[in-house]
Parts: C-alpha cells; structure tokens; sequence
C-alpha cells in the first residue's frame, strides 16, 4: 500500500516527471526519483528538487554527488527544494550553500540536521513542515526564514544571522534558539518550553508565549500588542527594554507598544508583564511596569474624569508611589509652604520652621495659632505622613526581592 502523500495539494510550476509531481531532470522525461541512473553532477552544482519524494537512501545518492571529498563537505549552488518530500532523514550538516537555499513547502518525515551549514544568500523554510527532530546548530545565513514553518518535536536552533523569521510558526515541541539576529516571531506558538537567548527581539505581538522564556535579550523594539497569556512569559538575566526619551521624563523601563499603541490596550500588557515579574518574585523589576500601567490609564480615554484626576495627583505627588524623590520633594514643598503661611500670621521665622517640620511628623504644633495657621496646619498633618509612606513604600519597591 502506497504511503499517503502528507504534502498539502499545490501546483507543480515546473515540468514535470512522468510518474509524479517532481520536477524532471533536464533533457529527461523523469526527475531524479524516477530515474535509473542519476544526471551528471558535481560539487557547486544546482541541486533542484522541487515536488520530488526522496528517500534517506536515495538522498545519499544524490548527495554524493554533491561532495566536496578533499574538503569532506557537500557544497551545492543554487538549492530548490520546494514542496520536495523527504521521506526519510535529511542531512545537510556541514553543507555549503553558494546561492540561495530554498525548502518553502518541503516536508521531513525524519531527522532533519542543518548542524554547521553555511549558506552564502538567504535560506528559507516558509510553511516547511518537520515531523521529527530538527537540528540547526551553528547555521550561518544572512536571513533565515521559518515563517509559518511547523516542528512538531523539539527543534535547537544556534544561528548567525542578521534576521530571523518565525512570525506565524508553529513549535509544538519546543524551541531552543541562541542567535545575536533580529527574531521576528509575531504570531508564533511556543507549545513546550521553550527558549530565546542573546537576540534583539523585534515583535511577538499575537504570540502564544505562555511557555517562554526570554535570557539576555533586547526588547527594546519588541511589539507585544495581542499576545496571548503574556503575564506566564519568563525575563531573565539581563533584558533590555526601551527607555524614555526626553529628558525630564522618569526613567525607566517601557515598551515600544507606549509609543504608538491604544493606551487601554498598553495598560493591559503592562499589567501582564508585572505579573510575570511579581510571580518571579522581582518586585524591583514590577514597578516600571506598574508605573507605565498607571501611566497608560491616566492618558486612556477609556478612563474617567474622575480617575484620571485621582491618577494625575498620584502621579504628581510621588510617581505613583514609584519614586522616592518625587513624595520627598513634594513633603519638602509642603513644608516649605506651611512655614511661609505661619510667618505671614506673625509668627516667627525659626518657630514656623519648626512647627512645619512637627507638624509633617503629625505632632501637635502646642502653640496657638490662627485660624489660617490652624487649617494649615491640619493639612499638612494630614499631608505629611502621607507623603512619608508613600516615600517609605517606593524605596521598599526598589529593593525589594
């Protein structure tokens, strides 16, 4: 019984072999699959196996033809593997690609190893679909392409390259990926642990990133915008995030989504991600994101008159109770204006000082006031010690661990 062709239908663009959808070789009525004596070839050769079946014995065969003995290495030109259907395992480790290297559509029904290959142009696995283990250590490429690839076991990928892609991918065993390239990984899906390391990050909007764990990256530029259970997403070691740009605004960590994005929907991925910080127990990390949470509901339309108020003075008093220096200043400005009201009731200069910095400590002034002395007074009673908590909770918030 004839194995069932697990390809997806396309149309062959090609001339094709007389037994099946293969490309067939030139001056043939056949491709290589069919053949009973391979074309002529030689190491630099193009290597085109567009909608062929080959199996792992028959690779070997074709790939012999390809290798390069005196440097112990297959070296191919131009590659188009297109819609070709390995039915075995695959190796291509060690190979070198002179020209462009193209699997789009292919499928691997077995191992696939990439391990050490080197390729001169772009290397693409759009829609390539891998049934087995796949192994890319040590590829280099200028681009590498993956979008809406499919690995259904673990797959280790060690790249360098300038870029990438994997938007729309499908990693439901796993991902291990260790590049310096810019990954571009909207709409990917993380089904097992998985991990990204060292990598500048360019967008994982609409991703499912629940299994995720990011060491060392750079999300500076990174879009999180629709992705899915974002507050399960794992930062370690160092992570780089974009900072503000002026230079009067608080410093500190925030996502390029700020920028341009819906500020409900900005409030809501900030929320997310100070979950997943809290829940690693970095609260010192948290409070950035709880501050560009505050920050995006304050400027959101979808927020009240009344609460954008209550966050405007939140926000004045002491940074949302992220910043010490801001509740300190604000405590010292309090001070400063109960002792000028206190001197323009007469009192003394030294006296209304003292009696100021009592009353920010919410002791009894035990000196009689008048009644704009008074009323002063109890504000800044009231204000003080508020102002000091809130002082107190964000130095707690940056060394808290």
């Amino acid at each position: 019984m004839a194995e069932e062709d697990p390809r997806p239908e396309f149309d062959p663009r090609w001339p094709v072999c007389a037994r099946c959808r293969g490309v067939r070789v030139e001056g043939r009525t056949m491709c290589v699959s069919h053949l009973a004596d391979l074309p002529e070839l030689a190491p630099g050769d193009e290597l085109d196996l567009r909608g062929v079946k080959v199996s792992s014995a028959g690779l070997a065969q074709i790939l012999g033809k390809f290798r390069d003995h005196e440097n112990k290495r297959f070296v191919f030109g131009r590659v188009r593997c297109d819609h070709t259907w390995f039915s075995g395992k695959a190796w291509f480790d060690g190979a070198r690609f002179t020209d462009t290297a193209s699997f789009d559509n292919a499928y691997f029904s077995g191992l696939a190893r990439f391990d050490g290959a080197k390729c001169a142009k772009d290397m693409s696995f759009v829609e390539t679909r891998f049934a087995g283990r796949t192994l890319m250590t040590s590829l280099q490429a200028p681009r590498l392409d993956l979008e809406r690839a499919w690995f259904a076991e673990s797959v280790e990928i060690t790249a360098e390259t300038a870029q990438l892609i994997c938007t729309h991918a499908r990693f439901d065993g796993g991902l291990t990926l260790r590049t310096k390239g810019a990954v571009h990984a909207g709409g990917a899906h993380f089904g097992a642990p998985s991990t990204i390391a060292l990598a500048p990050i360019v967008s994982l909007a609409r991703s499912d990133v629940s299994n995720l764990v990011l060491t060392d990256v750079n999300l500076s530029g990174c879009t999180f915008l629709g992705a899915h259970r974002l507050e399960q997403i794992r930062i370690e070691g160092f992570a780089r995030f974009a900072t503000p740009e002026k230079w009067w605004q608080a410093r500190r960590r925030i996502l390029a989504d700020e920028r341009n994005g819906d500020p409900a929907r900005v409030a809501a991925l900030y929320r997310s991600l100070r979950k997943s910080f809290e829940d690693s127990k970095n609260e010192a990390g948290a409070g950035d994101f709880y501050y560009g949470e505050m920050e995006a509901r304050r400027h959101s339309r979808e927020s009240s008159i009344a609460e954008r108020a209550i966050l405007s003075v939140y926000w004045l008093l002491s940074g949302y109770g992220q910043r010490a220096s801001r509740a300190l200043a604000t405590l010292a400005v309090v001070i400063a204006g109960v002792t000028t009201v206190l001197v323009s009731t007469g009192q003394d200069f030294g006296l209304a000082a003292r009696i100021a910095l009592g009353t920010a400590l919410s002791k009894d002034p035990q000196t009689e006031l008048t009644a704009t002395g008074e009323w002063t007074v109890l504000v800044a009673r009231f204000l003080g010690p508020v102002l000091l908590a809130l002082a107190v909770l964000a130095i707690r918030a940056r060394v808290k661990r």
